[in-house]
């Protein structure tokens, strides 16, 4: 016997014979590829399909080719099918005797197998993969076990030589050998341990498939489970497989064998078209798969081929989607002519098959599979002989030409292949806006890794964007997301002088950061309870360099009390939180009541709140608020008169407006400027009409007579007014730093001869002087400016002229290790000078000081007894240090600002006698203490 895979004909494609019912018969067809999607126990096919049996005469041999090549053509593209073409046999007596049903003899199981895998080879192939390659993976391993020849191993190794070659097949074991080729490579020997640890899955998994009856697990269960061969003999999957090697299948019932081929075909085509909710390729497949056999035989495997099938449908019951198709001169599976008694009934004229006899076997179908008569899936069709005569021959092509051509039916729309790619992009792009609208929300920048704005430390980064400002709370790791974003309308100058700040300020984020992960990691250690300070400030960008100067100071001092601390060997040890209240601390109240309360109240080892650098009555509702919460709070530069009021959980380490206009007078009083005073004061700020007045206040007490004078709220109009200043007349500036240089603008423009009045800054002043690019901007006028700390004058500490000693000294000389990126722990063997431009607003000695305030009241605590260091207790020990006379417990803060005591009342909560510093810049923009 031989076969061809192709049309008989080499010389174009064949012609459809033109016979009476050949419309007929080619809408049958179109009828029965398309696939129908009603929902059946078995699969989508409707109930079943028949095995289309045309009986044709001999001459009208291209009948099924050019049926082929129809459904080649189909649009858009060809019907999924098989052509094979068996070779006819004349003189076969069985083929002559109607009624001989001998049985499968052994090497019809042979040829079975032969046309099966042709058949396979030919739906796998790339011209049928356009809804997705048709695989057969139980078919395949049935033919590749037949193929193994274990003569050549002793019996009772059989089964584990088996083993070893299935294993080798397995798809499981490449996978191994990839994950084991890789562990040679291992950088070390916990990579190389994790990877012979994956080894073994797969290896795993293939036991699983083997012995295991789990679903979904593979092909092998599916063995187990079919219907011939008895597979429960002997018990196991491999004693099943040893029964269908090479020299052992043909001691099986022949027609069992073939049976169990066939339907392995049938359940791989069965599976190719299930549905699953994890896979719609089925629902891909509008076609039924349509296998044409040409000139089936009994003596050639056809007939065989089709009364298997139509055994396998009737005795599993299952239905699958096979449309055979095929020709042949008798009627199969009888090899009767159409007209013998025991077939007229159930073979139709080609021109009824459409309608009368495909109907017909429809509704005999139920019946006839209860029966499970031999003839249930057949649908047998006479063909007549081709038409003869012209007229006849030109009616027939006028009908063919008016019929539609093959088309494939067009998938559900939920299965089309496009829905997933629309649904992941819609999935992809759901969660690309929520995570971009969750990230702006939470101050992330886009695309950065969702954990970007979790943090570092959970629980203790909250962050969120109020009006395009990023405001909230972070252990130091995300410190840029405060500051990065530039304020609207910045100008370029703006920008490069901020530049530098912005880097510095992100260096001392991370120092901080890495001093909470180290405090963390010792506690672990050591058992040292942790300390939490949280520092609030405002930490936009909207007030430029001059803001993000004072932030960053600020910041760095506050390193280096956190490093004093946990650099002790038995003190608590501290982690500081910082929180950005927003520009002019707009968004204060929020981040206080949504953030640092509840924070407070899942985190009992947070003590107090530190910062607050701006009087503002934003400032004062926040010092409200965080009193409401129960959390003492020490300021550090604030020094409006009233704020004390607003809390009894209120501490600062600055005097008051009130001693910093005493310091005034007494100034005016040494330079003899006692004849009067001009004050600029912005009447809308809290802080600067509070000290203009104080200012006015002092001066009409000590100087009764004295003339006072209160200058134009523009600073630039207030600068050219103060020139009116006479030689006994100070002039008094009790603003912003931020409009200082305005106010030097306007004195240069109003003072052409060149003699500009003497002038006194506030301590806000001294914002002003530590940016460098704005002190020498305006250099030629001379002035003096008051500040509660005396930064160096000079990159060495050591060479500030005496004004920097004791713990300022130590103070510094570790402030510029930290701001240098350097480690404390590991200092040089001399002071090392500052990096960068200096900073004179003695912000960092102020913070550090003021950070400190909580840390030796937690420290008194921790070395007093049993008491639990909380934001409570720590408010009550720094009340009772106001009239400690123990010498561990002085009532004077010996800092680096100087001694800070706060007396013997309870409710004086701001020190007492403490330092006001006058200092002076030249025209030269240089800065001395007078």
């Amino acid at each position: 016997m031989s076969r061809t895979l192709t049309s008989v004909k080499d010389d174009g494609p064949p012609s459809l014979p033109l016979f009476h019912g050949v419309v007929q018969v080619l809408e049958l067809i179109r009828a029965l590829y398309g696939r129908r999607h009603e929902r059946t126990s078995g699969s989508d096919s409707g109930g079943g399909l028949p095995m289309l049996c045309l009986v044709r005469p001999r001459e009208l041999e291209d009948l099924l080719p050019a049926i082929g090549e129809r459904l080649k053509s189909a649009e858009p593209h060809r019907v999924p099918h098989a052509y094979i073409r068996l070779e006819p046999s004349t003189a076969d007596p069985r083929d002559a005797d109607h009624t001989a049903q001998t049985p499968l003899p052994p090497p019809e199981v042979d040829t079975i197998r032969g046309l099966l895998a042709d058949i396979a080879e030919q739906l796998n192939g790339p011209l049928n993969a356009q809804a997705g390659r048709m695989r057969f993976p139980r078919f395949s391993l049935a033919l590749w076990l037949m193929r193994q020849d274990l003569s050549g191993t002793e019996i009772p190794r059989r089964e584990a030589e088996l083993r070893k070659r299935l294993w080798r097949r397995d798809p499981a074991q490449r996978i191994a050998e990839l994950i084991n080729t890789n562990t040679a490579d291992a950088p070390d020997r916990t990579v190389w341990s994790v990877l012979k640890v994956l080894a073994l899955v797969p290896w795993l998994w293939f036991q699983l498939k083997m012995h295991w009856r789990l679903p979904l697990i593979g092909g092998y269960r599916w063995f187990r489970r079919q219907s011939y061969l008895a597979p429960e003999v002997p018990g196991n999957f491999l004693g099943f497989a040893e029964r269908l090697t090479e020299n052992e299948w043909n001691k099986e019932v022949p027609e069992q064998v073939a049976k169990f081929l066939i339907n392995t075909l049938l359940e791989d085509l069965r599976r190719s078209y299930r549905r699953f909710p994890w896979r719609l390729r089925g629902k891909w497949r509008t076609t039924y798969t349509t296998v044409l056999l040409d000139n089936v035989t009994r003596s050639n495997g056809g007939y065989a081929l089709l009364k298997l099938v139509n055994d396998i449908r009737n005795e599993t019951g299952l239905v699958d989607p096979l449309l055979l198709i095929t020709t042949s001169s008798l009627v199969p599976p009888h090899a009767v002519e159409p007209t013998v008694d025991n077939v007229q009934d159930v073979v139709s004229q080609a021109h009824e098959a459409d309608e009368q006899g495909y109907r017909a076997w429809r509704h005999k179908l139920d019946e006839a599979r209860r029966a499970r008569t031999d003839m249930t899936w057949y649908l047998p069709v006479e063909i007549p002989p081709a038409a003869t005569g012209d007229s006849r021959k030109s009616e027939i092509r006028r009908h063919l030409a008016a019929a539609d051509k093959y088309t494939l039916p067009p998938p559900p729309w939920w299965s089309r292949r496009t829905l997933p790619v629309a649904l992941l992009l819609g999935m992809a792009g759901a969660g690309i806006y929520a995570y971009s609208s969750f990230s702006v929300v939470h101050c992330g920048i886009l695309f950065q890794p969702p954990w970007y704005w979790i943090g570092a430390a959970p629980g203790l980064t909250s962050m969120e964007n109020k009006a395009g400002e990023c405001v909230g709370v972070t252990d130091g790791t995300f410190l840029a997301e405060f500051i990065d974003d530039a304020p609207p309308g910045q100008t370029q100058q703006a920008a490069q002088e901020a530049d530098p700040i912005l880097t510095g300020l992100r260096a001392i984020g991370d120092t901080i950061s890495r001093q909470n992960q180290a405090a963390l990691d010792k506690a672990e250690e050591t058992g040292r309870p942790v300390l939490t300070l949280v520092y609030l400030g405002d930490l936009s960008p909207g007030a430029g360099a001059f803001n993000l100067s004072a932030q960053h100071e600020t910041l760095a001092g506050i390193a280096v009390a956190q490093y004093d601390q946990n650099f002790e060997p038995n003190t608590p040890l501290a982690r500081v939180l910082i929180a950005n209240g927003g520009k002019d601390m707009g968004h204060g109240v929020e981040v206080v009541d949504q953030q640092i309360t509840e924070l407070a109240k899942r985190d009992p080892s947070i003590i107090g709140v530190i910062g607050l650098n701006y009087s503002r009555e934003e400032t004062f509702q926040v010092i409200e608020r965080l009193g409401a919460a129960g959390l003492p709070t020490v300021a550090s530069t604030l020094s409006y008169d009233n704020i004390p009021d607003r809390s009894p959980l209120y501490f600062q380490v600055s005097p008051q407006n009130v001693t910093q206009a005493r310091r005034a007078v007494e100034f005016a009083g040494g330079q003899g400027r006692t004849a009067g005073v001009k004050i600029y004061s912005d009447g809308v700020d809290p802080y600067s009409r509070n000290l203009g007045t104080d200012v006015e206040n002092e001066f009409r007490r000590v100087h009764p007579g004295a003339t006072v004078q209160w200058l134009n709220e523009d600073p630039h109009t207030a600068g050219r007014e103060a020139c009116q200043a006479g030689q006994d007349e100070l002039v008094y500036y009790a603003g912003r730093g931020t409009e200082f240089r305005e106010f030097l603008d306007g004195v240069g423009s109003g003072c052409p001869t060149g003699v500009p009045p003497m002038i006194l800054g506030s301590d806000d002043v001294a914002s002003h002087v530590a940016n460098r690019a704005a002190r020498f901007a305006k250099i030629g006028i001379p002035y003096y400016y008051q500040s509660f700390a005396v930064a160096p004058s000079t990159p060495d500490p050591n060479d500030s002229g005496g004004t920097v000693v004791g713990p300022a000294l130590d103070f510094y000389c570790t402030l510029n290790i930290i701001i240098a990126g350097d480690d404390p722990a590991m200092p040089p063997d001399e002071c090392p000078p500052r990096e960068g431009n200096l900073s004179l607003d003695g912000h960092a000695a102020l913070a550090h000081d003021a950070a400190s305030v909580l840390l030796r009241a937690a420290n008194q605590l921790d070395r007093g007894g049993p008491i639990p260091i909380t934001a409570g207790t720590v408010w009550r020990q720094i009340n009772a240090n106001q009239h400690q006379t123990d010498e561990d417990l002085p009532s004077k803060y010996g800092l680096v600002t100087g001694q800070i005591d706060f007396g013997s009342d309870t409710n004086n909560r701001v020190p007492k006698d403490k330092t006001v510093w006058t200092l002076h810049v030249d025209q030269s923009g240089q800065v001395s203490v007078p």
